[in-house]
């Protein structure tokens, strides 16, 4: 996409082997824990992406931390995840419409089952044509 890219990190989750239960708890109770170098400065950008995996039916709590910091601003959010064979994203994608506490301008799941195919690059090129969308929208007012 030709984006500038941010690695959202739980400081918690640092602890090897502890850090599952850690994920598994934040998990069950939709937490969104401290991001541990905070989110990106975006609001000046035209549109933003934050990425991750599916655990459990939901989005990482990395993912929702980074959902409820952006509910803050106006800025369009697209979501792009991915997820093991027999996790549809729709119950996810649920959760972390409440954590933006809004739509999104686009989403993709890429299951195990597409990845390296061409059906996940097609998934990826109608994503981000959606996404460019709502750029060219902005920058024409």
């Amino acid at each position: 996409a030709g984006a500038e890219c941010a690695v959202l990190a739980v400081a918690r989750y640092r602890v090897p082997g502890l850090w599952v239960v850690r994920g598994i708890f934040d998990v069950a109770w939709k937490a969104a824990p401290s991001l541990a170098s905070g989110v990106p400065d975006v609001v000046q950008r035209p549109w933003v992406v934050v990425a991750g995996p599916i655990w459990a039916g939901q989005v990482a709590p990395p993912v929702r931390s980074a959902l409820v910091a952006l509910s803050r601003d106006a800025i369009p959010v697209g979501l792009l995840s991915t997820s093991g064979y027999h996790s549809p994203p729709e119950k996810a994608y649920a959760g972390a419409r409440d954590a933006l506490g809004r739509d999104f301008i686009a989403t993709a799941n890429i299951d195990n089952g597409i990845d390296g195919t061409d059906e996940m690059t097609a998934r990826l090129h109608d994503f981000f044509d959606a996404v460019h969308r709502v750029r060219a929208i902005a920058s024409h007012g």
